[in-house]
């Protein structure tokens, strides 16, 4: 999920634009939101409140759709800061759109997920449950940067997931690609088994 902490929300939608710097976070984020792409219902929300000291300039916006910032907030009032860490990577925009797709195309009750979120969640998961059925995890890889995700992952499973890596000498962000570009190939068919309806979706 792309944001930080709190957002402050600014009234406004994609027919309804003031000032130069929302104008150009609408430019950044292409009038898309920046979390799951839809074009449906977007706004600028600030990443550093202004109370706290933040600034009306283009690099301390996002744009999001009213579900994308629904999650988040139903992530900050459930969860403290200490609960969570916040993974960020960027991909690119062919993987990003195959993601999409099959998050747009989900189902309930059939295999797949329904957020970003939920999927990287429960890649890394599964990493950590069995790190030896990832040994190859290097040779899946995408370079490109074309759109930033973030993704909020709990606490223990976000340090687990770190100190394997650390081992394998691998980040955190080329890991998630990684493990997202093998799930969307099928080339690691026990994380794509009809089980996957079973594992409790989280929120976005």
């Amino acid at each position: 999920m792309l944001m930080a902490k709190t957002p402050e929300k600014i009234e406004r939608t994609s027919k309804e634009i003031p000032g130069d710097w929302q104008r150009l976070v609408y430019q950044r984020y292409k009038n898309q939101c920046a979390n799951c792409g839809t074009k449906d219902r977007i706004r600028v929300v600030m990443v550093v409140p202004l109370e706290a000291g933040g600034q009306e300039i283009d690099s301390n916006g996002v744009l999001l759709c009213r579900s994308c910032e629904m999650a988040a907030d139903t992530v900050k009032k459930g969860k403290t800061p200490s609960d969570q860490r916040l993974v960020n990577f960027w991909v690119s925009r062919r993987l990003f759109d195959d993601i999409h797709k099959g998050i747009k195309n989900y189902k309930a009750g059939s295999p797949g997920f329904r957020s970003i979120g939920a999927l990287v969640r429960y890649l890394i998961t599964k990493y950590v449950e069995d790190e030896s059925r990832f040994d190859d995890l290097a040779l899946y890889q995408d370079e490109g940067t074309d759109v930033k995700v973030n993704v909020w992952v709990e606490k223990d499973r976000y340090e687990n997931f770190k100190a394997l890596l650390d081992k394998r000498g691998m980040t955190i962000t080329s890991a998630v690609k990684s493990l997202i570009r093998m799930y969307e190939e099928g080339s690691e068919p026990l994380i794509r088994s009809p089980a996957i309806p079973s594992v409790p979706q989280e929120p976005s």
